[in-house]
């Protein structure tokens, strides 16, 4: 493939600076926070001005998109970073919280907005590490979403990603859980379901938006038939090319179709390519997001049967009794029962001379007596049937 001199050094920058972000974060041993440096910072800020730069060069679509995606990915972490470790630079809000966390036995889902605060179809994830997944969107407050970029309302300028959620994979994270079953929890569930129908959107918009769709059936039938020489039907070639007749050079001896590169070669400046290697490069790529398209669709089904099961069968809870303070008489213990069910969390505390009753923190009732107030507790805890202890 002939790429463009500067092209290439743009790439090689981007993958140097690459290399030695990862080192910064994953060296404990390096003193990459200081009064005056900031290694992480510093290199996330590189890569976007290269990845800015390299967008408008003579690139094919499918390495625009890809320079546009790692610019937002890397402002989106550049901005987290210096929130939390240099203040408030350029009047940015302070560091978001989240509003809604969601725990299992193997993972904690903080969530920083709604879904539906996003623009469809622009979510993007980026995965730092092995247990750490970040979803990303382009808001709907405060900027644009053109397809393929997220727009600033403010500035015009690009790179207006916002934190939708962060998952944290740790295995035994929750060790007060006193759960019997490892099965996964119908708030998991709907976490998994979630992120999964935020990249099957971002797949969906990406195939949607590409010029070179409708030759995916043709990525699809060669990689079936890798043994084979790929050729075209003579009807394929017009409906794919929009051209009458091949050039006889471009024929297989019978005939009767048309070698596949030599058909590429004939569109290769309609599709808005370089080259023939530039399409194919693309090709393989909007091929592989179709493949995992087709794979999340799959998963997505096979959640969503999980989530049916789950919910049509009872929940085995666990009443967990201990002591806690009081809040009527501090340093002294009050009776308290905590029932775990499925990720959530229902007490009854004793006061003084009645019984409160709450769901996830928040009060659900009051009691006179202990007797009233387990019974009351059943009927908020109902939807899960199995409890023990």
């Amino acid at each position: 493939m002939n790429r463009n001199p500067l092209v290439t050094w743009q790439y090689e920058q981007i993958e140097a600076e690459c290399a030695l972000l990862t080192g910064h974060a994953t060296d404990p041993s390096c003193p990459c926070e200081s009064d005056t440096e900031n290694c992480i910072r510093k290199h996330l800020l590189t890569i976007e001005a290269l990845a800015k730069e390299t967008y408008p060069m003579d690139i094919s679509d499918q390495g625009k998109q890809g320079m546009a995606d790692l610019a937002d990915q890397a402002r989106a972490w550049r901005k987290q970073i210096e929130q939390l470790t240099i203040g408030n630079p350029g009047g940015n809000p302070p560091p978001a919280q989240p509003f809604r966390i969601e725990e299992t036995d193997s993972a904690q889902v903080r969530i920083y907005k709604e879904q539906s605060e996003f623009h469809g179809g622009s979510f993007r994830t980026i995965k730092p590490d092995e247990e750490t997944l970040v979803l990303v969107g382009c808001p709907v407050d405060r900027a644009k979403w053109t397809g393929t970029e997220c727009v600033c309302q403010d500035t015009g300028e690009r790179g207006c990603m916002e934190l939708h959620s962060i998952t944290r994979n740790s295995p035994g994270s929750n060790p007060g859980s006193q759960k019997k079953s490892a099965k996964p929890g119908i708030a998991e569930i709907e976490g998994q379901v979630e992120e999964t129908r935020a990249e099957i959107e971002g797949l969906e918009q990406t195939i949607k938006s590409s010029k070179i769709k409708k030759l995916i059936p043709i990525w699809h039938r060669i990689q079936r038939r890798k043994d084979q020489n790929p050729a075209l039907t003579l009807k394929e070639y017009r409906d794919y090319t929009g051209k009458a007749e091949p050039p006889a050079t471009s024929l297989t001896p019978d005939k009767k179709h048309v070698l596949w590169r030599d058909a590429l070669d004939s569109v290769v400046t309609e599709y808005g390519y370089e080259d023939t290697e530039a399409l194919m490069e693309g090709l393989n790529q909007l091929g592989a997001a179709s493949v995992r398209l087709q794979k999340l669709r799959s998963e997505l089904s096979n959640l969503k049967r999980q989530s049916k099961e789950i919910e049509a069968s009872p929940t085995e809870c666990q009443i967990i009794k201990l002591d806690s303070a009081c809040p009527v008489f501090p340093g002294e213990a009050c009776r308290s029962e905590i029932t775990e069910c499925d990720g959530l969390s229902f007490g009854l505390v004793r006061q003084p001379s009645y019984w409160v009753g709450s769901a996830d923190g928040k009060p659900q009732f009051v009691q006179r007596y202990a007797r009233g107030a387990r019974k009351e507790m059943r009927e908020v805890v109902k939807p899960f049937k199995g409890v023990v202890g």
